[in-house]
């Protein structure tokens, strides 16, 4: 990965750049908040068959990232930001050929209809 830049919802304009700290290595249906299912203001909509009402009908994956040089809006440095703060995150990856991205993607369309 190249970078990591990340920027809340409330100063879009400003960006903040990031680090991964953990990754989960596998794709969950289960939402790690409500606040990111449709009922909760976010886009991932929930399963009607899950009684619990907390499993996306989607598979997710989960980054935890720390910001560097983070400052609130009275300049003074933060390290923890107020909960259910949005953020809009984007991870740059490195270039890579034309002929290993088709590779990729003919095996993740292999490996989707095998449902693997």
């Amino acid at each position: 990965m190249k970078s990591i830049l990340v920027r809340l919802s409330e100063q879009p304009d400003r960006i903040i750049p990031a680090r991964l700290i953990r990754e989960v290595p596998s794709a969950e249906h289960e939402l790690p908040s409500m606040a990111l299912s449709t009922e909760g203001g976010g886009k991932q909509e929930l399963d009607p068959k899950d009684r619990d009402h907390t499993k996306a009908l989607a598979r997710l994956f989960q980054f935890d990232v720390q910001l560097l040089n983070n400052t609130n809006v009275n300049q003074q440095k933060t390290d923890v930001l107020p909960y259910g703060t949005r953020a809009y995150v984007r991870f740059t990856h490195q270039a890579e050929p034309v002929a290993m991205q088709a590779w990729r993607r003919l095996r993740q369309l292999f490996l989707s209809r095998l449902a693997v």
